[in-house]
């Protein structure tokens, strides 16, 4: 698939993603060229984390070719959001039972 895109607007697109996320992104052709990425200039836990083997391997994300780019940042979006709030609730079951426990332990 060819997708011809403003280099600008993408960079503009990868910032936003990165300021809503806090999470590093980068976008790759079929060869494996970085063409952007977001934030410019790796931080320390990257450079950590990509100085191991395990760190410095490549992933491949299966792309929808139903979606536009834009769609495919939306869905990756929705999927974040679902995560957090998942966390959140989880989070929030796990302190509800532990005090929970500990009242019941309470003699």
């Amino acid at each position: 698939m060819l997708v011809n895109f403003n280099v600008e607007r993408l960079d503009k697109l990868l910032y936003d993603f990165y300021r809503l996320t806090g999470l590093t992104v980068s976008v790759w052709d079929a060869e494996f060229r970085q063409l952007s990425y977001q934030p410019k200039g790796m931080r320390g836990f990257c450079r950590l984390i990509k100085s191991t083997p395990e760190g410095a391997r490549e992933v491949t994300l299966q792309l929808d070719p139903a979606l536009t780019p834009q769609q495919e940042i939306e869905a990756a979006f929705r999927r974040y959001r679902r995560w957090t709030s998942g966390r959140e609730k989880a989070a929030a079951r796990i302190a509800a039972m532990e005090r929970s426990l500990a009242a019941s332990i309470v003699m």
